[in-house]
């Protein structure tokens, strides 16, 4: 005769009583911006943003460069899919107690970046493409995106000095595109079909730091003008990582 398996008692309820008064304190599913926030200063980075982009700043009141780009990048890294995200991180009260200011809002954030942009540059880029009988451009850098890019020199030799070892002592530059699919109406095709942007990354492998970048519309291939770019992130890495003349005449012959 087959032996049946003992019932389980019945748990007792848990003693409690439900509160008509809230928690004190604030709660956020956004926590994580702790982190992003502790090693975004913890990189010197608010103060390398003070430094290369305040002139974008046109009063001395509202948010500093390192405020706007902290909340930025901590978006990104939350997973945010677009600007307007940000006023979801503005109205969490936790979040303001978090990064010690309240996020700024979608249409602050619109306009901040919108400084960056300088259309008679793109233009002139188009213009000279024309006059090459060629079907895409690139544009020179806005001022905006020079300061930019001292800011992103700054990330990468703050993140290779944390690097196990110390610094690395060579420096091999993996330089690439790639595709970002976007509805926006003045995006253009991608060789493989894809509408959208096609920006070049340059990536400092030996520290796997990424040290320049160059945005580029959808049908730039990722063979025209690529020097540009990875010269720029040569002029990122400590000197100790390699000769720099040597390595400049080095990419002179392989981008003649």
């Amino acid at each position: 005769m087959a032996h049946m398996r003992p019932t389980t008692p019945l748990q007792s309820k848990i003693p409690y009583e439900p509160s008509s008064e809230p928690l004190k304190g604030s709660l956020t599913a956004l926590g994580g911006t702790a982190v992003t926030s502790w090693l975004f200063r913890g990189m010197s980075l608010p103060g390398s943003c003070d430094a290369n982009l305040d002139f974008l700043r046109k009063i001395s009141l509202g948010y500093t460069a390192g405020q706007m780009v902290e909340s930025i990048t901590s978006g990104l890294l939350l997973g945010i899919d677009c600007v307007e995200d940000m006023d979801m991180m503005r109205d969490d009260e936790a979040l303001e107690k978090i990064l010690g200011y309240k996020v700024p809002s979608t249409r602050c954030v619109r306009d901040w970046l919108d400084k960056f942009h300088d259309p008679d540059l793109v233009l002139a880029a188009r213009d000279r493409a024309s006059e090459l009988n060629l079907k895409a451009s690139v544009p020179d850098p806005s001022a905006g995106l020079r300061a930019l890019q001292n800011v992103l020199g700054t990330s990468a030799r703050q993140a290779a000095s944390r690097h196990p070892g110390g610094i690395p002592k060579s420096a091999t530059l993996d330089s690439d595109g790639t595709i970002i699919e976007s509805h926006k109406a003045e995006a253009k095709k991608a060789y493989e079909g894809t509408i959208g942007y096609q920006p070049l990354t340059t990536l400092w492998a030996e520290a796997d730091v990424i040290v320049s970048t160059e945005f580029r519309d959808g049908n730039v291939p990722g063979a025209m003008d690529p020097l540009t770019c990875i010269k720029q992130g040569f002029s990122e890495i400590p000197k100790t990582a390699y000769s720099r003349n040597q390595m400049l005449y080095s990419i002179e012959i392989l981008f003649p």
